[in-house]
């Protein structure tokens, strides 16, 4: 997933759509999707594509199954035989290995989101239970969410309660998102939506406001726009540009699980 942004902000033209909750589920519906399709579309045009895009596209077929996403997973899986994220997407594959000390700044927030992916297993599980103890913000606290999700799908042991500091961290997310809005930019609004809406359990209104939001934020292509991101961690700064497919697969998620889990069910 993409790394820290807290300041840069997104402009979003609410054009009535969902506004209230008033408009009936088959509107809502094909609003979403029609977004939906054109996100599909442009993640199989992009050939970019990395283990945590695929990741999130499985988190979408985990919510309704699309021939077209499957295909884009099993060709990246067959042709990234040896990618050191690989077990991010197909869970026994080969662990990473880490170093003795995760060392400072930002090298040591990125050996932290490596951990739930790495070996030997007790330094992993030590280094993600340094990672999420510490309060954060932003890119960090979803990281730290996502943390604690990748360690279940890889199998990593860990010696803390992990379903108790996911229901603090998702508190936590919440809190940011309903504080902030849309005054971030719109990878990390993705994120936060997409996290929410799949492992917390906002409302209906509120739900149907972000994806709203995220739908008149896509552009004509289908995809979301580019992001530059921030990180700040451990008293260094790090700037990255985060790529369209990564917003893409997490607006997919959000709005597809809006689609079955709140217009469908």
């Amino acid at each position: 997933m993409a790394f820290v942004s807290r300041y840069l902000v997104f402009s979003v033209l609410c054009l009535g759509f969902l506004a209230g909750c008033s408009e009936p589920h088959s509107g809502r519906w094909e609003k979403c999707e029609e977004a939906y399709e054109l996100s599909v579309s442009s993640l199989q045009s992009d050939v970019t594509i990395e283990a945590d895009v695929v990741w999130l596209i499985q988190k979408v077929l985990a919510v309704a199954e699309d021939s077209r996403l499957r295909r884009i997973v099993d060709v990246w899986v067959g042709e990234r035989l040896d990618h050191p994220y690989r077990i991010l997407v197909e869970p026994g594959s080969a662990r990473i290995e880490l170093p003795e000390s995760p060392g400072e700044g930002v090298d040591k927030y990125f050996y932290y989101v490596q951990a739930a992916l790495g070996f030997p297993e007790e330094r992993a599980a030590r280094f993600v239970a340094d990672f999420v103890e510490v309060p954060n913000s932003g890119y960090i606290l979803t990281h730290q969410l996502a943390s604690l999700i990748w360690c279940e799908e890889t199998g990593l042991a860990l010696e803390f309660d992990a379903a108790a500091k996911k229901t603090e961290l998702l508190a936590e997310i919440y809190a940011e998102h309903v504080e902030q809005g849309h005054t971030v930019c719109v990878d990390l609004f993705a994120e936060r939506t997409a996290l929410l809406l799949r492992y917390g359990n906002p409302d209906f209104e509120e739900a149907t406001e972000w994806v709203g939001k995220l739908v008149n934020s896509q552009r004509e292509g289908g995809a979301w726009p580019e992001s530059k991101a921030v990180l700040e961690y451990d008293g260094q700064f790090a700037t990255t540009r985060v790529p369209p497919s990564h917003t893409t697969a997490l607006a997919m998620l959000a709005i597809r699980t809006y689609m079955i889990d709140y217009l469908e069910n």
